[in-house]
């Protein structure tokens, strides 16, 4: 059965469920507070650059909360009315004078969950700014903690200063010696950590406290002196079965403790460690809360994939989808909402699959971006070029020179023979937009395709650095080989010293650069 809070998700089109995980673990946590008058703050509204788009997740919290404030914090400007009870504030998470300000005319928040630029550095200057100013009692949330271990959000796998889930473990191991001071209690989860803010009112709680050892029928004890290893530990999880509790009474190994809490995410840890060592228990260990008197260990099945290893194929996120499609149904569905499912159903089943959600979209009237990209790409494989022509067209009038829409209206009009008309549409817009990726492959192509190969070319090479180092080497490549067909040989020269900087043993790079080497030697 879905949780109350996951269909919303689904219904509101946040990533919160499908991509991620999160809702059912958010529904645990919170389904307490439903029905009060909270005050929300979350850091992160969405939509990237664009003041018109984002704010599922508060969408999501103002329906779950009926009579809570929601406040949304972005450092972009954002224009999304979403009703009275929501108010969305530019600025940053680490402007401690914006953040004052907020606290000043919108808290003291009862919960607050960071979902911004999940940067390391970001999050613990959050942390130290908002959690003093939090509700006693209330929960701080951060999410897509996964970044402590990406190097290009400031990451890795020693957990190096700021490091998010390296704040979180330091915390977890003050709490476990005595020395928690505000915070009574740490919950992990695959990509989420949460904190407990001390209630002066009420004595700090325990795992005998915890909500789902109140709700079980029964859970397994073990001494915290009985878990001195890896086997040990994995002895206990087995000892649960599949799914159940796992109660250490006292203070666990405290390098264990650690190891086990860092890999929650060992689905993310494998993104880019492929070769780390994990504990076996890893993969059963579904969320863990830490306590001053001991830890209270999920046992379930751990393996949701990344986000940046999604597949289809895992159990867990087909049961997800499965869960989307059923949900989506609703007549309540938003538009935002259908066209997240849309683009998942696309992603992974083609987009026939996505057919009848666009069909939807098209009734209520839909003018998004997304929208308009994705019904093109289901024209396109129907190859219906004059119709694809149409939505283009009718695209641009709600979202004039829109640098995604134009590219696709290029390709369009080149399929029905407009090759002269799709150049000067797309020559117009490089000239306004230089640096947007879509325009400059496609004019690329187009120059190609009426001899213009230097022009390509020299399009091509500015643009690399356009492209996320990971793609460049496959991109350089290509442009390679369009040099050598072209006969400009100092052309790909030049890409393949760019090249071979970045793979030094690249192939194609050796081959072409041979004779320069040799050269160069001799001299």
């Amino acid at each position: 059965m879905t949780d109350p809070l996951t269909r919303l998700a689904i219904l509101n089109g946040t990533d919160k469920f499908g991509y991620h995980d999160y809702t059912p673990h958010y529904f645990g946590l919170l389904n307490h507070l439903r029905d009060e008058p909270l005050k929300l703050l979350e850091i992160g509204v969405g939509g990237y650059g664009s003041p018109v788009r984002g704010g599922e997740s508060l969408a999501v919290w103002r329906d779950f909360f009926p009579e809570g404030q929601i406040t949304g914090l972005d450092i972009q400007r954002k224009t999304i009315d979403l009703g009275s009870r929501v108010r969305i504030v530019q600025g940053s998470q680490v402007d401690a004078d914006c953040l004052s300000q907020i606290e000043a005319e919108r808290g003291p928040f009862d919960v607050i969950l960071d979902d911004g630029s999940h940067r390391n550095e970001h999050v613990v200057e959050s942390f130290a700014l908002l959690f003093p100013g939090l509700k006693p009692g209330g929960l701080y949330l951060v999410e897509d903690v996964q970044t402590s271990f990406f190097p290009r959000f400031g990451g890795s796998l020693t957990l190096d200063s700021p490091n998010s889930v390296g704040m979180a473990a330091e915390i977890m191991a003050q709490l476990q010696s005595g020395r928690g001071g505000e915070i009574v209690a740490v919950e992990r989860f695959h990509n989420i950590f949460a904190f407990w803010k001390r209630d002066p009112g009420r004595s700090a709680p325990g795992i005998e406290d915890d909500r789902r050892v109140r709700a079980a029928d029964g859970v397994t004890r073990i001494d915290a002196d009985s878990v001195t290893d890896a086997a040990a530990l994995m002895q206990a999880v087995d000892r649960v079965g599949e799914t159940g509790l796992l109660l250490i009474e006292g203070q666990p190994d405290p390098a264990l403790l650690l190891q086990l809490f860092v890999e929650v995410d060992h689905t993310e840890i494998r993104v880019h460690f492929p070769d780390a060592p994990l504990l076996p228990s890893a993969p059963r260990i579904l969320g863990m809360a830490i306590y001053g008197d001991g830890v209270v260990l999920q046992i379930g099945d751990n393996t949701y994939p990344s986000n940046f290893d999604y597949s289809p194929e895992n159990p867990l996120a087909a049961a997800a989808m499965a869960t989307i499609s059923e949900v989506i149904a609703d007549p309540a569905a938003t538009e935002n909402g259908l066209q997240q499912a849309a683009v998942m159903t696309e992603r992974f089943h083609g987009a026939d699959a996505a057919a009848p959600l666009l069909q939807r979209l098209s009734q209520m009237g839909c003018t998004d971006q997304r929208f308009y990209l994705l019904y093109a790409k289901l024209l396109r494989q129907s190859e219906d070029w004059p119709a694809m022509e149409r939505l283009c067209r009718e695209a641009l009038t709600h979202l004039p020179d829109d640098p995604q829409v134009l590219p696709t209206l290029a390709l369009a009009l080149r399929r029905q023979g407009r090759l002269d008309e799709a150049l000067d549409l797309l020559r117009t817009a490089h000239e306004a937009n230089p640096r947007v990726r879509s325009i400059v492959t496609t004019l690329a192509n187009l120059e190609v395709s009426v001899g213009n190969r230097p022009r390509a070319i020299e399009l091509l090479e500015k643009a690399m650095v356009l492209f996320p180092p990971a793609d460049r080497a496959v991109r350089q490549r290509k442009l390679i080989e369009l040099c050598l067909v072209s006969g400009d040989q100092e052309a790909a020269q030049r890409v393949a010293r760019r090249l071979r900087e970045a793979v030094p043993d690249d192939p194609l790079a050796t081959e072409v650069l041979g004779p320069v080497a040799a050269s160069d030697a001799k001299t």
